[in-house]
């Protein structure tokens, strides 16, 4: 008798570019990037504070079925997410996951409705986010802001759809929240989050964008460095480039109460893959476009000094 060969099981493998940052003892390096061959592992542990970005997807939800290497779509995301929530709830840990802005303008499934986003809203409002930001791509047109008030896809966030310089032009309020708390479930680490975008000129009649400089200075602003003082770390969802000056004006702002407390900056706009170190104690990750791009940062957060958190071992 012929022995029957074993079919070898094929294991579906999430195509996307991965950039991991591991933030060290006072400093934070740069450990792996760009793995388009599936076969590679890349390097990742938790450590305290785990956190995910995507950001300018733009309507990308289907992927990149053209490239054979960046294949995976939003569904395979998703699960992606689950699956490092798991593994991060098993070590008594949290994976905190956030999108930086601009889900919309960019594909036919986005942007073949009368209103942009009507199709994709609704499944992106199914992703396990955290807390998600307004990108410029949401407001150019009036009707896309209205979409988002009315679908209910706003609201649905609870407060965690961040505007803190983004207002309705009609009342000058928030679009969304200024700020946010977030704990983990698993390890009780509290972020204070906030969503800046930078100072855009030609928005739509709907809304109005703040600039940076004036928002940082008003009441909301000391009211949330004051809860942030309870937390941490703080979390800021930049739709700006990482190395936009308006991050050190956000970052000198928070230092001027909170000297010590870690600060990371999830960056967009600017579709690259980036990362740096502004001061010893705060970092900014920028994970690319068009849903190639999967961020991952981890850091240590060893002990409380003066009754705060510092990243491991720091000063």
């Amino acid at each position: 008798k012929k022995k029957k060969k074993k079919k070898k099981k094929k294991t579906k493998m999430l195509k996307l570019f991965l950039v991991l940052v591991a933030v060290g003892v006072g400093n934070a390096l740069p450990i792996a990037a760009n793995y388009p061959d599936t076969e590679t592992t890349a390097p990742f542990s938790f450590q305290d504070l785990n956190i995910l970005q995507v950001t300018d997807v733009h309507g990308w939800l289907s992927g990149h079925k053209h490239e054979a290497f960046e294949e995976a779509d939003y569904g395979d995301t998703i699960s992606f997410i689950e699956h490092m929530k798991d593994k991060a709830k098993a070590l008594g840990k949290d994976l905190f996951v956030f999108d930086s802005g601009d889900i919309v303008e960019g594909t036919g499934l986005s942007d073949a409705t009368a209103v942009p986003g009507q199709k994709i809203l609704p499944i992106i409002q199914q992703a396990p986010y955290d807390a998600i930001t307004i990108g410029n791509h949401e407001l150019y047109h009036s009707e896309t802001i209205m979409g988002l008030k009315a679908s209910g896809f706003i609201a649905g966030w609870k407060g965690r759809y961040l505007t803190s310089n983004v207002q309705s032009a009609s009342d000058k309020k928030p679009l969304g929240s200024t700020h946010a708390l977030i704990q983990g479930p698993n390890s009780g680490i509290t972020l204070l989050a906030m969503g800046f975008l930078y100072d855009m000129k030609d928005f739509c009649d709907e809304g109005f964008v703040q600039t940076v400089e004036d928002a940082v200075r008003e009441p909301w602003f000391g009211e949330a460095m004051q809860q942030a003082a309870g937390a941490d770390a703080v979390v800021v969802l930049a739709h700006m480039g990482f190395d936009d000056p308006h991050i050190t004006v956000i970052l000198s702002a928070i230092r001027e109460a909170l000297p010590t407390k870690p600060v990371v900056f999830l960056a967009g706009h600017t579709h690259i893959r980036a990362f740096s170190q502004p001061d010893s104690l705060a970092v900014v990750l920028e994970s690319g476009k068009y849903h190639d791009t999967v961020g991952l940062l981890s850091a240590p957060l060893a002990g409380r000094i003066g009754g705060r958190w510092g990243w491991g071992g720091a000063p």
